[in-house]
């Protein structure tokens, strides 16, 4: 675990602004000396002393550091990098990979952790789905789409997963099976 020390509160402030936090909460977070080394240490541990990065991965680094426990904070680093590297990419994830982290050994196994943790598996899952609701989906075309997704945002697997991603990751693969919208899917509203 990188400890950075020495740096005043403007430094702070501009290294939590750095990652997306608006000026106010980043001024509270300074101010919190306890979450404030937490999050430089989360920030540190992520890469992400020098150039910042997208206020989405920030958010995240920030619940990460304000919410992992004691007996998480050993893997800080491991989970900081995950978020990184975009394999958590919500709150929910960040949530289950404390929770994983907290009966981890020394060394976190990446299958486990992804598996525990929903990491990649929009693509699987979805395909799995359609693969299931393929001759329905075939017949039906385009006015199978909103019961097909209802019906992805209930796969356990995806309890995780970001509502668009699964939206655009279902669209794809549906034009994929059954190519784009064409004359067939246009409605015919009645008189």
């Amino acid at each position: 675990t990188h400890i950075i020390k020495g740096m005043d509160d403007d430094e702070l402030i501009a290294l939590f602004q750095a990652i997306g936090l608006k000026e106010q909460r980043a001024r509270d977070t300074a101010k919190n000396k306890k979450l404030a080394l937490a999050l430089q240490n989360t920030i540190s541990e992520a890469g992400f002393t020098r150039n910042g990065c997208d206020k989405s991965i920030g958010d995240l680094l920030y619940t990460l550091a304000s919410t992992v426990s004691k007996d998480a904070s050993a893997h800080l680093g491991y989970l900081a990098r995950a978020i990184s590297d975009n394999r958590l990419t919500s709150s929910d994830q960040v949530a289950a990979a404390i929770k994983f982290a907290e009966t981890a050994n020394e060394e976190i196994n990446d299958e486990e952790f992804n598996q525990a943790c929903g990491v990649d598996q929009i693509t699987a899952a979805i395909a799995s789905h359609l693969e299931a609701n393929k001759d329905a989906l075939i017949s039906e075309r385009y006015k199978l789409l909103g019961p097909l997704l209802a019906q992805a945002r209930q796969i356990p697997e995806l309890r995780w997963a970001n509502g668009v991603a699964v939206k655009n990751e279902l669209e794809k693969q549906v034009i994929a099976i059954i190519g784009p919208k064409d004359e067939r899917d246009v409605t015919v509203k009645g008189k």
